[in-house]
């Protein structure tokens, strides 16, 4: 399984591909949309895993991007959000999540 973890702090991006790559999952790394957006034109993916908060851009409007088929060959790739949201926001990121396409919010 091929995954592709689009984070922009180094850390937590780090730790979750370490993680992923210990337990035998092929793992990428982007931390923005334009490196995201490489990777996606390049290579299939079976699940991308989402920061919205990039600095580049919102995570939303790459999930969009893929669901629209216009990165790559993952329009059907699963997309699971990853982010922290301000508790206020936090329903209604999830919602829009959804609406765009989103596989999972967390």
């Amino acid at each position: 399984m091929r995954l592709l973890i689009v984070e922009d702090e180094p850390d937590l991006a780090d730790a979750l591909a370490a993680g992923l790559r210990a337990e035998g999952y092929a793992v990428d790394v982007a931390n923005d949309i334009t490196g995201a957006s490489e990777r996606l034109v390049l290579t299939t993916y079976d699940l991308v895993a989402l920061d919205l908060g990039l600095p580049d851009g919102d995570g939303l409007d790459l999930c969009r991007a893929v669901r629209a088929g216009q990165v790559g060959p993952n329009s059907d790739t699963r997309v699971l959000v990853i982010t922290a949201p301000l508790a206020a926001t936090a329903r209604q990121t999830a919602v829009v999540a959804t609406l765009s396409g989103a596989s999972k919010i967390t």
